[in-house]
């Protein structure tokens, strides 16, 4: 019976049906009123932006031009004293790296706080300065652009000078020159501070923080000299170096987003170019704002929502509540009539209240137990008759079924009269294995045995069919097989299937119809005392295992199979059938008698079909011949008993839950 799912009230269904579709709604007006929110803040923050923006370059473009004219204070002298040391005092190779500079300074009648000499080698490494700070100070480490520009001043052996920048180590303000000396293997460096430069980049700085005070949202503006591919040790924040150097190297503006323990911060980059700078790429314009307006909004939509869910949810849920249980009462009351006419008190009736549809539910729903009551009462009467009926019908059929079933029996003690005792077989052939599972009682498939004299002739035998028809049609073949042996003194196997197959053909088409039952079989004559075996076969061939390590050359026989086991090595010989059956058959041939002495220790198996075709195994598949050999190789030098026990677990451990398929007998016999 098919469990119930946990009942819901209608009451409660109402609620579920109301409250997600409220909550819903709210949710998507909120949504709708965030994102608009949201929007009009972009905008302004984009308003904002570009008019921050348009200030910082109009201060740095003032502050840029102001420097201009301030370093043409300093361009003329820094000129005339990087040649004069190039082409004067620095005459011979070495002289740039070892001279002392400070005298040279002295000489040049330089002011040594405020003006300094470096002298950097070909490997872009300070090897001599007034400033001792960035003594063996290796540019090329900080930047591969700077070994890029060197060589190029190398190359072009030009006096260049930059615009006033920050100083690496110190954050002031310095103007530097540059001159490769003659023999091109150092460039002398000239770095001149200027009060001046000093307060204009101060005021620039000032300037920048004032504007970003304004914006309670702006966390930093600064504007800075860059080179591409060096972090800026200029800009305070770290995480805007990662943006500076990509808008530097690409010169195109870009905003990135950046979370600081956990804060969202918005980058914004915007590119400058620079004029007559062969060092500097151009001026950057960074500004870093926070999200906090973005999240308050956020809040506010938050506890927006709660408040209109309180004020709203609330109170519909309450009315509701209300009109549910007056309109649910009368349905209740229904369902509990109905839980009680159910089980089994038809007497019972609902109580007709209102004037709605649920009373003319409740109306109905009595007309209908009424009605029910009255097809209950008459049928209980037929199902009290139709169940004598078939109980009376019942014992005649199990009568019948043992009457089949005593007669099956029956038949099963003749078949088994006509199967030779174990205790015959021995007696004959000492060392034999008889394995036969009929799929029903009584079964298509026998065993036969038969001597005469010296002479001990035995067979498996699968007769067309199973139970019953094939159990007849073994009778018949089994007969028949007697017959020629004893009454027309046959022992050569291929002269008895020969005599068996007329005699079967005259037995089942006695009435001239067209009857194609059969027999396929494994027949065997042995005379021990001459060590020979004669075999015949209809469709079922003979094996012979044989131990390799006594095996005599046969080359009329077919080696299908060896392997190794603990004790011996064994292959299988197979002397195959005539393709043609015991019954009727077009284009019949005399059956074929094949003449082999016997090996001590061989082992003779005859077998019909059953086994092999019976379905099984983990994918239902067909067990095989090509299985059965390798069962009967690996089992070979194990007792005949043990063998047949093998054979018969095995065979039900692959049959496992599905139905048996066929007969099934096999025969071993150890020579």
């Amino acid at each position: 019976m098919k469990k119930r799912a946990n009942k819901s009230s209608i009451q409660r269904q109402l609620l579920l049906n109301i409250l997600p579709a409220l909550v819903a709604a709210i949710l998507l007006f909120s949504y709708i009123n965030y994102r608009f929110n949201k929007s009009e803040l972009e905008k302004n923050y984009d308003t904002q932006q570009k008019q921050i923006v348009d200030e910082v370059k109009s201060l740095t473009a003032m502050y840029s031009y102001s420097q201009k004219i301030h370093e043409k204070s300093f361009d003329e002298r820094m000129k005339k004293l990087s040649f004069k040391m190039v082409n004067e005092i620095f005459i011979k190779e070495d002289d740039a790296a070892t001279m002392n500079l400070y005298e040279v300074s002295k000489q040049l009648d330089m002011d040594t706080s405020k003006e300094f000499i470096y002298i950097i080698n070909r490997n872009g490494v300070v090897v001599n300065t007034t400033y001792k700070r960035d003594y063996l100070l290796d540019f090329y480490k900080i930047s591969n652009q700077f070994k890029l520009r060197f060589e190029k001043m190398f190359a072009n052996k030009e006096y260049t000078p930059e615009p006033f920048s920050y100083e690496i180590s110190t954050r002031l303000v310095k103007k530097y020159s540059y001159l490769p000396t003659r023999d091109a293997k150092y460039i002398v460096e000239l770095g001149f501070r200027s009060n001046e430069a000093q307060h204009m980049r101060n005021m620039l700085d000032s300037l920048t923080t004032h504007i970003a005070s304004q914006f309670p949202e702006i966390r930093e503006i600064s504007a800075n000299l860059c080179i591409a591919g060096i972090e800026n040790t200029e800009i305070k924040n770290q995480f805007l170096n990662k943006g500076i150097t990509q808008t530097i190297r690409t010169k195109k503006n870009r905003q990135l987003t950046y979370y600081i323990n956990g804060e969202k911060l918005i980058g914004n980059f915007i590119y400058l170019p620079l004029e007559s700078s062969s060092l500097f790429d151009g001026y950057m314009v960074t500004i870093l704002r926070d999200t906090k307006r973005e999240k308050a909004l956020l809040n506010n939509e938050i506890k927006r929502f709660s408040l209109v869910t309180i004020l709203t949810v609330i109170p519909i849920l309450l009315l509701v509540y209300f009109r549910a249980r007056k309109i649910t009462r009368p349905i209740k009351n229904l369902a509990t009539k109905a839980s009680v006419i159910s089980s089994g008190k038809l007497d019972e009736r609902i109580e007709i209240e209102g004037n709605n549809e649920i009373t003319v539910l409740s109306e109905n729903f009595n007309l209908m137990v009424e009605k029910l009551q009255e097809s209950y009462e008459g049928l209980e009467q037929k199902v009290k008759e139709r169940t004598a009926e078939i109980s009376e019908q019942k014992h005649v059929i199990e009568e019948k079924q043992k009457e089949i079933v005593d007669s099956i029996n029956y038949a099963k003690r003749i078949q088994d009269a006509i199967l030779p005792t174990d205790d015959a077989i021995h007696k004959v052939l000492p060392d034999t294995f008889v394995l036969y599972k009929p799929k029903d009682i009584v079964a298509g498939d026998f065993y036969w045995l038969e001597t005469k004299e010296k002479l001990v002739m035995i067979a498996a035998a699968d007769c067309t069919g199973h139970g019953v028809p094939g159990a007849m049609v073994s009778v018949v073949c089994s007969g028949a097989l007697t017959r020629s042996v004893r009454e027309f003194g046959l022992t050569n196997p291929g002269n008895i299937l020969d005599k068996t197959t007329e005699l079967v053909l005259e037995t089942l088409d006695r009435n001239n119809t067209d009857v194609k039952d059969g027999m396929d079989i494994t027949l065997l004559t042995i005379n021990i005392n001459q060590g020979v075996f004669m075999y015949s076969g209809a469709n079922n061939p003979l094996w012979i295992v044989r131990d390799t390590r006594h095996k005599t050359q046969d080359v009329s026989n077919e080696l299908l199979l060896a392997e190794v086991n603990s004790s011996s090595y064994f292959e299988i010989i197979e002397i195959k059938a005539d393709k043609q059956p015991i019954g009727k058959f077009e284009n019949r041939k005399p059956f074929t008698t094949h003449m082999h002495e016997i090996q001590t220790g061989d082992i003779a198996y005859m077998f019909t079909d059953g086994y092999a075709d019976q379905f099984g195994g983990p994918k239902g598949k067909k067990f095989k011949y090509s299985t059965l050999q390798k069962i009967i190789l690996e089992n070979a030098h194990k007792p005949l008993s043990e063998q047949k026990l093998i054979l018969g677990n095995t065979f039900e451990e692959w049959k496992g839950s599905f139905e048996q398929t066929d007969d099934v007998c096999i025969i071993g016999i150890r020579f």
